[in-house]
């Protein structure tokens, strides 16, 4: 396997690594970032499937999050509020000055990570790491992020660790924008979907979870079908997420098999998503801010779609699911995402 580092502004630098069979990825320190992806289609040709700035400098500007890690907590967190240990804890509200979003504003979506490269001789990982800076949770985190890939497969594996010093929350993913079409040669409403969840969470006006809910006809995924099948649908666009931006919670938790699986028959790519998760966020990009993309043009409505692996949103507030989220002192948090490319 080749990989190269480069050098950019702003003590930016991108790792890329590029296998046998031609499959190359590259991450930016910024972030700990999947910042692009190239996947091969069914006629052999290998082509961007994910959506970032066209300027690496943009990553900075930019509150899209393309391909970040998400960190301290992902998602939404009510009134940037929770209780822990008998203390309550105010955070930035950063999202419609109503929740918490994504750890705020010093997330570690927006710091600049250390790293390291292992070569092995069948594959690489590399090892972003950082501490959290004050950003309003208890305690200071350190942070490892790997990303593996493989010589002869188009694979990516995605592992997190994380310990703290006091018991604090903790709910990371990432946030990659895929459009397998190649260069979003077409947008995403014809990409089918799968997801093994048979309940969602039915959001309130401010994207946060009022109830989990048996899913409905626009919900359901259990059997393949066109992102854009339902996404005019009045249950969606007559409500504050505009589009998917839910989470669904997997029938069953295992990373032996997929859960999600996404496919865009014209170029015949599928991704196939494992996670030790319990759920995914589904996002198709109902809030474009327009920046000008790799494609060169300005990223539009539905263009892409984040399958975003995690705890539930909300979830230290969530009675149900407080101890998912819940990263006792000293403990190790470790949770894993794979992207598998066919």
């Amino acid at each position: 396997m080749k990989y190269k580092i480069i050098n950019h502004s702003n003590n930016i630098e991108e790792i890329k690594i590029k296998n046998n069979i031609g499959f190359l990825v590259s991450f930016l320190n910024l972030g700990a970032t999947i910042k692009d992806i190239h996947s091969k289609d069914k006629n052999g040709v290998f082509e961007s499937v994910v959506m970032h700035p066209l300027n690496v400098n943009e990553f900075i500007k930019t509150d899209s999050y393309y391909g970040k890690t998400i960190g301290r907590f992902s998602g939404r967190i009510n009134y940037g509020k929770f209780e822990l240990n008998d203390k309550i804890y105010q955070l930035e509200l950063n999202d419609n000055e109503h929740n918490c979003l994504h750890g705020g504003s010093n997330g570690f979506s927006e710091l600049i990570f250390n790293y390291s490269i292992k070569d092995c001789e069948d594959k690489i990982t590399v090892l972003f790491t950082s501490k959290s800076v004050n950003d309003g949770f208890p305690g200071i985190v350190d942070l490892e992020v790997s990303y593996t890939l493989y010589e002869n497969s188009q694979v990516i594996d995605i592992e997190y660790f994380a310990t703290s010093n006091e018991d604090t929350v903790l709910n990371l993913t990432n946030h990659t924008y895929f459009n397998l079409s190649g260069f979003g040669k077409r947008n995403i409403l014809k990409h089918e979907l799968f997801i093994n969840s048979s309940k969602y969470t039915n959001l309130d006006n401010y994207l946060i979870t009022k109830s989990i809910d048996e899913v409905n006809s626009v919900m359901d995924f259990r059997k393949f079908k066109y992102i854009g099948n339902n996404i005019n649908d009045s249950f969606l666009k007559k409500h504050a997420a505009f589009g998917y931006d839910h989470y669904w919670l997997f029938d069953d938790v295992t990373f032996s098999q997929p859960n999600v699986i996404l496919k865009d028959e014209a170029s015949g790519r599928e991704l196939l998503v494992y996670t030790t998760y319990p759920g995914v966020v589904v996002y198709s990009c109902n809030y474009p801010r327009g920046e000008e993309v790799q494609i060169g043009h300005n990223i539009s409505l539905h263009d892409s779609v984040c399958l975003e692996c995690q705890f539930i949103p909300n979830g230290i507030n969530m009675p149900d699911f407080k101890n998912d989220v819940i990263l006792q002192k000293n403990k190790r948090y470790n949770n894993k995402i794979r992207f598998e490319f066919k």
